[in-house]
């Protein structure tokens, strides 16, 4: 594997584990050398993976965005039988 794959395959896997992370803990308060330590890497790792904390947070919160939208595709594959109206009636509620 080359370096430049090998970087983004990483790159992924820390984005994957800080999303869980941060998904569970909340974004309040959020340094970078605890979510390193949570992920099994270093502050220094984070800031060459994604440049800022500020990317850090914003590829997560798309990361989650992403995920939502998959479990609500999936979600709504599962109410075919259902009825426009009553489903914006459920998510509305």
């Amino acid at each position: 594997m080359n370096s430049g794959k090998a970087t983004t395959v990483r790159k992924t896997e820390i984005l994957r584990q800080l999303t869980d992370y941060l998904s569970e803990h909340g974004f309040a308060e959020t340094s970078l050398r605890p979510l390193a330590a949570a992920v099994g890497t270093n502050a220094r790792m984070l800031i060459y993976h994604f440049r800022s904390k500020d990317e850090l947070l914003t590829e997560v919160v798309e990361e989650l965005r992403l995920r939502h939208r998959e479990i609500f595709r999936r979600w709504l594959d599962e109410q075919q039988d259902k009825a426009t109206e009553d489903l914006l009636t459920y998510l509305w509620n």
